[in-house]
């Protein structure tokens, strides 16, 4: 930023010599760019392209750009020199170092239209690159492509913008940029008139018009010119080029004109026996797949200009039997058919099921496939087969089929239940509840067989996750879920938690079994699962914890509010005090998650802190409001000295959440003013306050001494708290008065003020020591002598007053209140 403000100063100074000094750097940039190098291989150029892009950023850009103009014709000319037959990969090679540059300028936000003019060289040059024999340069080039794409395309839009249709169409984008259409054009007649099979510039070619939009044109128009050469690369032996292909016809052809391409795409189909090329088969089926498919925020083409194209396909139905050898070839086909169901005839409906039904029905029967029967691409058929049964059952909510889906969930064959359980994850069946109440129930029926046999562990994944999609709102269907488990449940839970604690699963699969966990408990349990509950407690507390990945962290917040808001409803009543201690743990992860670094976390810790405020002590959640993070912290610790003040552990609960930080350690870190290591370990969460969390502690910390009762455990407990804390912040206080009262910080000072963890380490010591000072005057100042203060309370509070004086002088604490001033034995504090 600095330098592009120098650069721009001199390129405006009224003097001609300060003037030309930017242009003289920018040709001994060059010069030293182009020229060679004894130096190892740098990364992305070093620094050479932040020089360039500060240089011609100063110019004013109501202006020409002399400059940026000259810098890109040179860079363009030096990445098209050929490289020489002696290049060493190990050195910076001029070409690779261009293509940096040129991608950096790319990147340059404020060269904007400038820029843009420069388009089409620019995007030759990385087509051309893509096809060299050095990686570095083949790396450049798909860099400088991925820039200029998304330059020419603009940013793309958020779901809340709006939807991908209103991205930039074929037509506008070949209107702005005429002669970059001529040299995409050319790649792809290159790919589709012969010549070598791998085109390495054909795949970003295509990538690029796929991102494109339709636009309202006629055949004259110049995208019409991409048409014949897209479909001539439906024949391409690389699938990938095949698939790519499909979508980058989608913006050539308007949404007007595509009944008649499909209709002529439906007549190519082959009759039996009339096969001449599979991969072009299945190209043309891949294009019919997308040009059929609707388009984000639209319902498709209408079905009356669909039933010409269907009844073709009605006559090539033996694509979908045996008879076509190919499984890919027969599942590209029934994707075509499945996109198209109201424009098909019910008995050729009929005959796709019973060819369906032939097909996976061998699995229904126990019949696995012998060797010679399987073939490249079966599973990929199965799939798309159960995907087209479950798409029927949900769109036509018929018992029949229902029941048909069921039953193949059950089925032995892997690839087909991987399929059924991703289409459910995938959301295809929200609109038909039957559907959804059928699968749960087979879901929740199946599960202790699933986690008896748990090898598969991707399976086991799917299998939780569609379970707990399925069971997104346990209210609505908690009753009928009793039946199907038929006591069941504990043994599922206790399978799970043995998976979790002894098998170490990885983050995903630990995500789901940790929620199906919570799901299960939630349904209701005993005081004979007692342990089961403490095992619970337990392995969320491990989720928990900061150093944790952040799904398992997600886990443990949205088991909160499961079997988490259970245990906290159960342990309010007097007919379960074993569930107090957990429930304190419980409430102990929210306060943790609710201060969580990542946002979702915290959104779903509030959800458990919203249905802890709206309904403790009553069954059920519904019509709750959800609170901000802060304002459900607030309740969480409202909720302990309320609810759970009379329990012993209630302190010691809250106590963990004050944090302990090693005050001497962070002076001497200070005082030593050695250089910050670029290598030392972050703070595990960075979004903690712990001064802020120490503060909100403090009143209720001091509201549930006042309720010691002598001779109690919650008396006992603040006793030990006393005599383990009291002398050490006694002697924190009179350390820093020492340090603070000798003006030996003058030296680091400053560094002092910007010092986070000091001034942590020093709002937590104020906070302690006025617990302990509140501690000695509700328990009896004798302790005091007992425990080795040295001091009575009011001794203890000038103190404390002292050092607050001192730290509030060198801007580290807030000044001292009449709340921080001693008191009168038996004054309840103020907070300040």
């Amino acid at each position: 930023m600095g330098f592009t403000k120098f650069c721009a100063a001199l390129l405006n100074h009224p003097d001609t010599e300060l003037q030309a000094i930017p242009q003289t750097m920018l040709d001994q940039g060059l010069e030293a760019l182009s020229g060679p190098r004894s130096s190892s291989i740098t990364r992305r150029a070093a620094g050479f392209p932040m020089l360039f892009l500060c240089i011609v950023s100063g110019e004013n850009p109501a202006q020409a750009r002399p400059l940026l103009t000259r810098c890109i014709q040179t860079l363009l000319a030096l990445a098209s020199t050929a490289l020489p037959q002696d290049w060493d990969q190990t050195l910076d090679l001029p070409q690779v170092c261009a293509l940096h540059v040129l991608q950096t300028l790319v990147h340059g936000a404020g060269l904007g239209s400038a820029l843009l003019r420069h388009a089409t060289p620019m995007v030759a040059l990385a087509l051309q690159g893509l096809g060299s024999p050095c990686w570095a340069m083949r790396n450049a080039a798909i860099q400088l492509f991925s820039a200029l794409t998304s330059r020419l395309l603009g940013q793309k839009r958020s779901r809340a913008e709006g939807s991908p249709a209103e991205g930039l169409s074929l037509p506008a984008f070949l209107g702005q940029h005429p002669q970059l259409g001529t040299v995409l054009l050319a790649e792809l007649g290159a790919a589709t008139t012969g010549g070598p099979r791998l085109r390495p510039a054909l795949h970003a070619v295509l990538t690029l018009l796929a991102q494109l939009q339709p636009g309202p044109d006629g055949p004259d128009s110049p995208s019409a010119r991409f048409l014949e050469p897209l479909l001539g690369l439906a024949a391409s032996p690389i699938y990938a080029v095949r698939a790519m292909a499909a979508k980058a016809l989608v913006p050539v052809v308007p949404p007007p004109q595509r009944p008649a391409l499909l209709l002529r795409l439906a007549r190519q189909l082959p009759a039996p026996g009339g096969v001449r090329s599979h991969n072009a088969l299945h190209g043309h089926l891949l294009q019919m797949q997308a040009l059929l498919a609707p388009a984000p925020g639209s319902d498709g083409l209408l079905a009356e200009a669909l039933c010409p194209v269907a009844l073709q396909l009605e006559a090539r139905g033996w694509l979908l039997t045996p008879a076509q050898r190919c499984p890919l070839v027969r599942a590209a086909f029934l994707q075509v058919l499945a996109l198209l169901p109201a424009s098909l005839s019910p008995g050729f409906m009929q005959s796709i099921r019973e060819a369906i039904s032939a097909e996976l029905g061998s699995f229904t029967l126990g019949k696995e496939p012998g060797c010679a029967e399987l073939q490249v691409g079966s599973a990929v058929l199965h799939q798309t087969m159960a995907r087209f049964t479950c798409s029927e059952a949900a769109r036509l909510a018929d018992s029949e089929r229902i029941g048909a889906v069921c039953s193949l969930l059950q089925q032995p064959n892997p690839d087909v239940q991987l399929a059924i359980l991703s289409w459910v994850i995938e959301g295809e069946g929200d609109k038909c509840e039957e559907l959804e109440k059928a699968l749960r129930l087979t879901l929740l029926e199946n599960l202790q067989s699933v986690l008896r046999d748990r090898r598969n562990k991707e399976f086991l994944k799917l299998y939780l996750e569609a379970l707990m999609h399925l069971c997104r709102n346990p209210s609505s269907w908690s009753q009928e879920a009793s039946p199907k488990l038929q006591g069941s449940s504990s043994a599922c839970v206790e399978m799970l938690l043995l998976m979790m604690e002894t098998e170490h699963p990885g983050p995903d699969l630990l995500f789901q079994a940790l929620c199906a966990t919570s799901l299960l408990l939630a349904l209701g349990f005993g005081d004979k699962d007692s342990p089961v509950v403490w095992r619970w407690v337990a392995v969320l507390e491990a989720c928990s914890r900061s150093l944790s990945a952040e799904v398992l962290r997600l886990a443990a917040a949205r088991s909160l509010q499961t079997a988490g808001m259970e245990v906290l409803r159960r342990s309010l009543g007097a007919a379960h005090p074993w569930l107090v201690p957990a429930a304190l743990r419980v409430i102990n992860v929210g306060i943790h998650l609710l201060q969580d670094e990542e946002q979702e976390v915290r959104h779903e810790a509030a959800g458990f802190a919203s249905l802890v405020e709206h309904s403790v002590g009553e069954p059920g959640g519904g019509g709750c409001v959800l609170v901000q993070g802060n304002v459900g912290l607030l309740g969480l610790l409202q909720l302990l000295p309320w609810e759970f003040g009379h329990h012993p552990d209630t302190f010691g609960s809250l106590l963990q959440h004050l944090p302990v930080l090693d005050l001497r350690s962070i002076v001497e870190e200070l005082e030593a003013n050695k250089a910050p290591s670029l290598y030392k370990e972050d703070e595990p969460n960075v979004f903690a306050e712990p001064a802020v969390l120490a503060q909100q502690l403090l009143p209720f910390l001091l509201q549930l001494l006042e309720k010691v009762p002598d001779a109690s455990p919650l008396h006992a407990s603040a006793l030990c708290w006393l005599e383990a804390t009291g002398p050490g912040v006694l002697r924190d206080l009179r350390y820093c008065k020492d340090l603070w009262s000798q003006g030996a910080v003058a030296r680091w000072w400053m560094k002092a003020l910007g010092c986070a963890k000091l001034r942590a380490a020093l709002a937590v010591l104020l906070v302690r020591a006025r617990l302990v000072a509140h501690a000695l005057r509700v328990l009896g100042e004798s302790h005091g002598a007992i425990l080795g203060l040295g001091c009575d309370v009011q001794e203890l509070e000038q103190e404390l007053a002292l050092v607050q004086g001192l730290l509030a002088q060198h801007g580290l604490a807030p000044a001292p209140s009449q709340g921080d001033a001693p008191r009168e034995p038996g004054s309840l504090p103020g907070n300040n």
